[in-house]
Order: structure tokens, then C-alpha cells, then sequence
């Protein structure tokens, strides 16, 4: 079995004089108190859920991003997720793609899995262009 899903969050463009710099934005720690804790396999693992990453975009750069969910599929027993967040840089006409892939399993008791592979693919992809990136590093 094969799905389909698009998603697409952007926001209204802001003129060149009042864009912002992306990488000093996108590199600025997030705040702890939008940090929140899981225990998986025995570790606690500190992450930023999906909302306040995008919350965080939207602060820092209003109307410079896209999260597009490329392709989500079934392979045996897991979904796989790929999606690509855009940052546009209206100060120089510049655009910058990174990618986000993340799986779960199909059979969970929690949330439905490919939100949560959705959520981890947008975190990564974050991380790959700075936001919360700290935390990739934390012991």
C-alpha cells in the first residue's frame, strides 16, 4: 500500500530590508522551556516537539519557509516519511533546501505513525539547516 500526503506551511513574504539573516536565526539556541524529554530504549532523549519548531520558524523567519512532506510510504512494517523544508533568503533572492526522513513502526499504541514520522522528519530537516541543532549534540 502506497499514500500520499502534502503539506505545505508558508507564510506572507516580507520586503528584502526586513528580511532576516538565516543562519544567525536558525542557529540561536531555542529556549529550554520549549524542551521536552522521552525515554526510548533506556536513554532520555531532550527534543522540541513538531509546533514549536514551526513556532520558531515563524518567529525567526517570517515568511521565508516551506514544509513540503515528499513522499510517505509503507515499507514492511514501518511508514517512511521524507520531507523538505525551504528557507527563502529575500535579502539575497536565495533559496536553501534541506531534507528531513524519519520512520516508525505501523503498529503503535501512541500517536498515528505517520504523524509522527512527519515530526521527525521536519525536526531533522531543521536541524540540518541550524534550528535546534544544540540539541543534536547534547549528551
Amino acid at each position: 500500500m502506497s499514500l500520499s500526503l502534502v503539506l505545505l506551511m508558508t507564510a506572507t513574504s516580507f520586503p528584502p530590508d526586513e528580511a532576516v539573516h538565516l543562519t544567525d536565526e536558525l542557529l540561536r539556541p531555542i529556549d529550554p522551556v520549549h524542551h521536552r524529554q522521552l525515554k526510548k530504549g533506556g536513554a532520555t532523549l531532550t527534543y522540541v516537539p513538531w509546533h514549536r519548531i514551526a513556532l520558531h520558524l515563524h518567529k525567526r523567519l517570517p515568511g521565508q519557509w516551506e514544509w513540503v512532506l515528499d513522499e510517505v510510504k509503507e515499507i514492511g512494517e514501518f511508514v517512511s516519511v521524507h520531507g523538505t523544508l525551504t528557507l527563502h533568503n529575500n535579502l539575497n533572492n536565495t533559496t536553501r533546501s534541506f531534507s528531513g526522513v524519519a520512520s516508525e513502526p505501523l503498529v503503535t499504541k501512541g500517536a498515528p505513525p505517520i504523524e509522527v514520522a512527519a515530526s521527525s522528519a521536519l525536526r531533522r530537516a531543521a536541524g540540518a539547516a541550524g534550528l535546534g541543532l544544540h540539541l543534536w549534540d547534547a549528551d
